[in-house]
């Protein structure tokens, strides 16, 4: 008789297992969904940055309430993966 008990728990912890895998395959999704509307809400609300770009406004998200609104500096180059190589003199 034990070892029906055994059995069943033993079944019942490895489909306990297998939703949460399913869960947090089901999050990983989500998650990048919400990625993806994250991007192209900041591709519309600000213009990508051409070389020789001389003013970068900054998302009020990644400044500080004493932060510039906008940094000065040139764009060099810019890469196929949406990164900018920017010059700052300071």
């Amino acid at each position: 008789m034990d070892t029906k008990i055994k059995m069943e728990t033993k079944i019942g912890v490895k489909t306990m297992g297998q939703n949460i895998l399913e869960e947090l395959s089901g999050a990983v999704q989500n998650l990048e969904e919400q990625a993806k509307k994250m991007k192209a809400t900041s591709y519309k609300s600000h213009l990508p940055a051409r070389v020789e770009d001389n003013i970068i406004p900054t998302p009020d998200v990644d400044r500080a309430k004493g932060d510039l609104r906008n940094d000065v500096g040139v764009v060099l180059e810019t890469s196929d993966d949406g990164f900018y190589k920017i010059w700052y003199q300071w």
